[in-house]
């Protein structure tokens, strides 16, 4: 059953590019994770071409088996290990290649990770794992609160204060909580055939949301209602992101990046990419903009001249679900961009150059999930075998 579900999941996500949905399977109750520490656990190399993560299996285990203790039930957080040092050093150009795999936390194989996201002030990790959405502490990713979405949520998003939790859901909804109570402050249907992303805007004020009925909608964040749409074209809309500094949405169509402004929601500037792109981000200084896309591409843009810096080949797979980019990052300072794909591995890259740096052989059978904690210690991944790995630089 879990191999016929991750198959349907990642062609769902796929399929999501031209605004179809492939079929979920329905999900057996939840376990509670563990969370382990683990031994050196993956090889980070600047190969050009990383092979393809193994086969998924019933059970997940870590890089490592024979490293790590003898599993056990994590009835309660006093159950779990104690805490993991933080690393020395930010995670930079300089020590990226020594990227080690060093605490995992571990769900039931049929709760897929599906979005990753750290708070403002790096205390805390949002995890969407099954129908469930968990906040793990930092340093220890003891689990310290769990919300009981009851769908998949295939995006995740911190409000700027840190106050609230956006998520979007695959049965249409954009759900917000309260970060502290895990109170569900509002709750609407926002797109019909499922909502696949939801960002703030940088004030704080705005939720923007995209799904596969291919709009890209605003919303009062602290209300929930209705402030505008945006009709994104002719294909779903996987991911949108608010540029840095500006009252401005990119929103993903197809081989399209559109440009709006938030308060007129006119069209401010067109990037046209040569395959669908599946996943965007832009860089602190909002002068730079990362891709990933179906055809297994990573490029980075620059945004005033509107052209492509980079072409970076996330993979040597072209065409189906492992040559899919599922998400790209930039490092807090903007120096490294990580990319996830359908291959399994976490690429990362210098932006400077678009030198890769290593190549991270992380989950099986597809990396679904990015990201970097504020003070850039930290980077977390989240894949198709229920696993999400912390991940640090060590000398």
């Amino acid at each position: 059953m879990y191999a016929a579900l991750v198959r349907a999941w990642l062609l769902s996500g796929l399929l999501l590019l031209t605004a179809c949905q492939a079929g979920v399977t329905e999900q057996p109750p939840a376990k509670s994770p563990l969370v382990e520490p683990i031994q050196a656990s993956t090889t980070s190399t600047p190969a050009p071409n990383a092979p393809p993560a193994s086969s998924p299996s019933t059970t997940t285990t870590s890089p490592s088996p024979a490293s790590l203790p003898a599993q056990t039930p994590a009835d309660s957080p006093s159950t779990l290990p104690p805490a993991t040092e933080s690393p020395a050093a930010a995670i930079s150009p300089l020590n990226a290649a020594a990227l080690t795999s060093t605490l995992e936390i571990r769900f039931s194989p049929w709760q897929l990770v599906h979005a990753l996201a750290w708070s403002p002030d790096g205390s805390s990790l949002a995890v969407s794992a099954g129908d469930q959405i968990g906040l793990y502490r930092s340093p220890s990713f003891h689990e310290t609160s769990l919300i009981p979405a009851g769908v998949w949520s295939t995006a995740l998003a911190f409000h700027p204060d840190g106050s609230l939790l956006a998520s979007a859901g695959r049965d249409g909804s954009i759900s917000v909580w309260r970060t502290l109570t895990g109170e569900l402050l509002h709750s609407r249907v926002a797109h019909k055939k499922g909502a696949y992303a939801v960002a703030f805007s940088p004030d704080g004020r705005l939720l923007a949301s995209g799904g596969s009925d291919a709009i890209a909608r605003l919303w009062d964040a602290a209300t929930g209602e209705p402030l505008g749409q945006m009709i994104g074209g002719t294909h779903a809309v996987p991911a949108l992101a608010f540029q840095p500094g500006e009252a401005s949405l990119a929103i993903v169509n197809g081989n399209l990046i559109r440009w709006r402004d938030t308060a007129s929601q006119r069209i401010l500037r067109t990037l046209r990419a040569q395959a669908s792109i599946y996943t965007l981000a832009f860089n602190p200084a909002g002068d730079r903009l990362a891709t990933g896309d179906s055809s297994g591409q990573v490029q980075i843009w620059d945004i005033s001249k509107g052209e492509p810096l980079f072409s970076l080949p996330h993979s040597s797979e072209t065409v189906g679900p492992a040559a899919l980019v599922w998400k790209v990052i930039f490092s807090p300072d903007g120096a490294l961009l990580a990319s996830a794909g359908g291959d399994g591995t976490v690429q990362l890259w210098r932006v400077s150059d678009g030198a890769r740096l290593a190549s991270l052989s992380a989950h099986s059978p597809a990396t679904s999930s990015l990201a970097f904690s504020p003070d850039g210690r930290w980077l977390a991944s989240g894949g198709l075998d229920g696993v999400v790995r912390l991940w640090q630089a060590r000398p």
